[in-house]
């Protein structure tokens, strides 16, 4: 992997907080303050949930069922069913409180190593446009290696946490993190992961103090950031875009609106604005192009509107047609 890792797109990324469990924490005595890995991760967990990134949260538990499914020939966990370990419902099994998924976030429950063999979570990440992931998990050698190497192989690109993983072997933990994890991931720490996210930012961060600029062109308008809080909502900015499309958008990108209007909502975020805002990846006005026009939102509505624009027109007036029509269907149902 390069040197230098390229920025993350928080729309297009997921944090994957695997089996951060009580009973799975208790068992590394290689690890004498779980506490600071708990902190750490739970500041990337922060850090994602700021940028707009999407979390993911994956355990290990075990019904009846599960147990008796596992075959002899998987030494491994056919111990773990003989012996009844792990049941989903023991608060062992439970993930972490100071991880605990919030609303929005994606959860599953796995019954081997890797986070996706077992579990719907490729499918989730799928429709929801994610199309990179940021690895935290214990162990080293289990969830994180196994995860690894099947998404690598599912071509997710791939980061992992230098300090969001651990294991009970040091030496294992050091060979996979310097000998075998960098042919098929970036490895960044949880400082560096807020750096790249910042650097996806059209703006300024939240940390500045000031509000995100809505446009990334550096030769816009120099009062942008000033006048953002003039809009009345998200659908005044956008009729401001409709009039001066070309000072908005460089070369007409739909794609660049669509970032922009992330921009948009992380400002209201940030501010505790309580605005609706139907442009989120899955909601309002993605959620009605699949249903009205049957137009997915696996990569995004932006890239399906371009590649669905027909001859003679553009991808920024085929939005302003549907969102026209958008709106009027929400009038008639209001």
């Amino acid at each position: 992997m390069t040197a230098t890792p390229p920025p993350l797109h928080p729309r297009t990324t997921a944090l994957l907080v695997m089996d951060y469990q009580p009973g799975i924490l208790a068992s590394l005595p290689g690890q004498p303050e779980p506490q600071e890995l708990l902190s750490r991760v739970a500041g990337a967990v922060a850090d994602m949930r700021k940028y707009g990134g999407t979390i993911a949260h994956v355990r290990v538990g075990f019904t009846e069922a599960d147990w008796a499914a596992i075959p002899p020939a998987n030494t491994t966990f056919s111990f773990i069913g003989r012996q009844r370990l792990m049941h989903h419902a023991d608060p062992a099994t439970d993930f972490h409180g100071q991880l605990a998924p919030e609303p929005g976030d994606i959860t599953v429950r796995k019954t081997r190593f890797g986070a996706l063999s077992t579990t719907d979570l490729d499918r989730q990440l799928r429709e929801r446009g994610i199309t990179t992931l940021v690895l935290a998990g214990i162990s080293t050698s289990g969830v994180v290696l196994s995860t690894v190497t099947d998404a690598a192989d599912r071509d997710y690109r791939l980061y992992i946490l230098s300090d969001g993983v651990a294991d009970s072997d040091p030496h294992v933990h050091q060979t996979l993190m310097t000998g075998v994890f960098p042919r098929l991931a970036h490895i960044i720490d949880t400082a560096e992961l807020r750096s790249l996210l910042q650097q996806d930012q059209p703006g300024p961060t939240a940390d500045d103090g000031a509000l995100p600029p809505m446009i990334s062109d550096p030769q816009g308008p120099p009062s942008a950031v000033e006048r953002w809080q003039e809009y009345v909502d998200v659908h005044d900015f956008l009729d401001q875009v409709r009039l001066r499309p070309n000072m908005w958008l460089t070369g007409g990108s739909l794609r660049q609106l669509e970032s922009i209007l992330i921009g948009y909502r992380v400002a209201l975020g940030v501010h505790a604005i309580d605005e609706p805002f139907p442009f989120w990846p899955g909601e309002g006005f993605a959620r009605w192009l699949l249903e009205r026009h049957g137009m997915s939102g696996a990569i995004g509505w932006a890239a399906e509107i371009e590649r669905r624009t027909p001859d003679g027109s553009t991808p920024v007036d085929e939005f302003f047609r549907l969102l026209d029509e958008y709106r009027s269907d929400m009038a008639e149902h209001a």
